[in-house]
């Protein structure tokens, strides 16, 4: 029940905020490059933790409650503080606008688990939750150059844009919200939502390391 409940308040918080990140709206985000970059470090050493409990769910026969439950409820809390932030940063510059991506959202996440409920036949709990632990794999690779990055930020040239890492974030968030609903009611469809949501996170990485490439003077 905690699980769903965070769930929604993700998905609401995570909603607004994936419809308010816009380039010409949010400029003043492309400053707090290294919190953002501190708290997608965060996150990934949650989903780091999901993908080993699904390893050791997976070899050693763990119990899958620390997998669906305990795991969740702490990405979950975690990622409610992070979009609470980057929400209270819009409201404080007047860039919060809700409009045609609102619906736009809920028509991807709607019909990503639709595709999830046509085929979790297909796939075995064993497969999907190997599918998250190798994910983890490259998860900690990232994370590994997001954390060099985040001790030389200091040396920064100029501001990184954020908008577009910051909206897939976002919408890994939603993804991740609806599938810790789905856990209660279906687990596994959720446990197919959780392996797209890393993916979503994956790529957020993969756009914000891209962004920080293209602006940082390296370590030499």
């Amino acid at each position: 029940m905690q699980r769903a409940t965070l769930g929604l308040i993700l998905f609401a918080i995570a909603l607004v905020n994936y419809s308010s990140l816009h380039p010409d709206r949010t400029d003043f985000l492309n400053y707090r490059i290294k919190r953002f970059a501190l708290c997608t470090v965060v996150a990934s050493l949650l989903l780091i933790m999901q993908g080993v409990l699904g390893f050791c769910i997976l070899l050693l026969k763990l119990n899958p409650v620390y997998h669906a439950v305990v795991g969740f409820l702490l990405i979950e809390a975690f990622l409610i503080l992070v979009n609470t932030d980057i929400l209270y940063s819009m409201w404080k510059n007047s860039s919060i606008k809700l409009g045609k991506e609102t619906f736009d959202a809920c028509i991807y996440v709607t019909v990503i688990f639709l595709f999830l409920d046509r085929t979790y036949t297909l796939f075995s709990r064993g497969l999907v939750i190997t599918a998250v632990a190798c994910l983890t794999i490259l998860l900690i690779v990232v994370s590994f150059h997001l954390w060099r990055y985040y001790r030389a930020m200091d040396i920064l040239v100029e501001p990184v844009t954020l908008s577009t890492p910051a909206k897939v974030f976002a919408f890994g968030c939603l993804l991740i919200s609806a599938s810790g609903v789905l856990m209660d009611i279906h687990p596994e469809i959720g446990l197919g939502g959780l392996f797209v949501s890393i993916s979503a996170f994956f790529v957020t990485y993969v756009v914000l390391l891209k962004e920080l490439t293209r602006n940082f003077i390296r370590y030499s």
